[in-house]
C-alpha cells in the first residue's frame, strides 16, 4: 500500500530540485536554504530512529533478560516505526545529495550564461 504522505514528500523534493534557468539569481539564493532544510530533516529522523531503537532495546532487555547484541538488533530493526524513521531519514539524506548535484548544475548553468551560451546570434557585417 502506498503511503501518500511519502509520495507528497517525494513530489516536493522533485519540485525543489527543479532549476529555473531564467532566474539563476533566485535559484542561487534558495540553494543553501533548501539544502539545510533537507539536511535538518535527515538529522531529525535519524535522531528519532536512534532514540526509538534505544527505548525498544531497553524494553526488550527488561522483558527477556540478557541476549546477544545481534539478536537484539534483529528484533529492533524490524520494528515498523524504526523502519519508517529509517526510510524518512534515507529520503532526506539522499535529497541532500541531490541538492549537492543541483548546486553543481547551477554552477554549470551560470558558467554557460557568463560565456554567452544563451546569447543572440551575431550577424557578420
Amino acid at each position: 500500500m502506498v503511503d501518500f504522505k511519502k509520495v507528497n514528500i517525494e513530489k516536493q523534493i522533485e519540485k525543489d530540485l527543479k532549476i529555473d534557468v531564467f532566474n539563476l539569481q533566485k535559484e542561487w539564493a534558495n540553494q543553501p536554504n533548501l539544502f539545510m532544510h533537507y539536511a535538518m530533516k535527515a538529522a531529525k529522523y535519524r535522531d528519532k530512529r536512534d532514540n526509538l531503537k534505544r527505548k525498544i532495546s531497553k524494553k526488550i532487555l527488561k522483558e527477556k533478560g540478557e541476549m546477544s547484541e545481534a539478536a537484539l538488533n534483529r528484533i529492533v530493526d524490524r520494528n515498523p516505526d524504526v523502519l519508517k524513521y529509517r526510510y524518512l531519514r534515507d529520503i532526506y539524506k539522499y535529497a541532500t545529495q541531490a541538492f549537492e548535484q543541483r548546486k553543481r548544475a547551477l554552477e554549470h548553468e551560470q558558467e554557460l550564461l557568463v560565456k554567452g551560451f544563451f546569447a543572440e546570434p551575431k550577424s557578420k557585417k
